[in-house]
């Protein structure tokens, strides 16, 4: 399984440290404290700071999804890491240069509650008003969203291996792409050519553009995935 490091306090952690030492709580006691902020930041949403993943070889793991995946027959479904993509949505990376990277956002962006006038808002004011071709996409469903990820995850890592083996500067995000077999995967807008009309995707998507970012310590985190054609 991955291993998930906590590299920097966020206000949950620190406030729970602050309380143990204001209490005359042992190193132990103050350090059993600090084990349930993961759990407390997971349902508050409040995560912050910069974290690290190991890459670490594992086979998906098998979870009910809260919603029942849609066009599977199996209502249990493989995720694609540990807690599912939700567990490191909005994560940040230290940059050498002390920046923080963009937050992760596979679900925020391409995710399967996006809407299609948020995709299409994103094709006007990131390819349009900017004179650019392009297209702009999001999953069709959550748990074939997860599965994708997985199988690509799977199916690269070999390639993944080799990237965090060459010490990439930390969050600088990197493209690895695979058809996992599932059809089609999701829906979007399209600019074929420079000021030309924004017009919904038609073709089938059935590829899997997934950005990892390095975390400096050899490992990655998911920073984006969306279907493409």
């Amino acid at each position: 399984m991955a291993r998930i490091d906590k590299m920097l306090i966020s206000p949950i952690g620190s406030a729970f440290s602050v309380a143990g030492r204001f209490l005359g709580a042992n190193q132990q006691t103050q350090d059993a404290l600090l084990g349930t902020v993961g759990a407390l930041e997971q349902l508050a949403g409040a995560t912050t700071g910069v974290y690290k993943q190991t890459l670490t070889a594992r086979a998906p793991v098998a979870s009910r999804l809260a919603n029942k995946p849609r066009g599977l027959p199996d209502p249990f479904s493989p995720l694609s890491q540990p807690g599912g993509l939700s567990a490191t949505e909005g994560w940040q990376v230290r940059r050498a240069d002390g920046r923080l990277s963009e937050p992760t956002h596979p679900l925020a962006k391409h995710g399967s509650d996006v809407s299609d006038r948020y995709i299409r808002n994103r094709v006007i004011l990131e390819l349009h008003n900017t004179g650019r071709a392009g297209l702009r996409t999001a999953f069709n469903d959550r748990a074939q969203m997860e599965v994708a990820i997985a199988e690509t995850l799977a199916a690269r890592r070999q390639d993944i291996n080799a990237w965090l083996g060459s010490s990439p500067r930390a969050g600088v995000p990197h493209a690895f792409e695979w058809n996992p077999g599932l059809g089609n995967l999701g829906r979007g807008f399209e600019i074929a050519t420079p000021g030309g009309p924004i017009v919904p995707i038609t073709r089938t998507m059935p590829n899997v553009n997934l950005i990892l970012i390095p975390d400096g310590y050899g490992g990655y985190l998911v920073h984006s995935a969306h279907p493409k054609p």
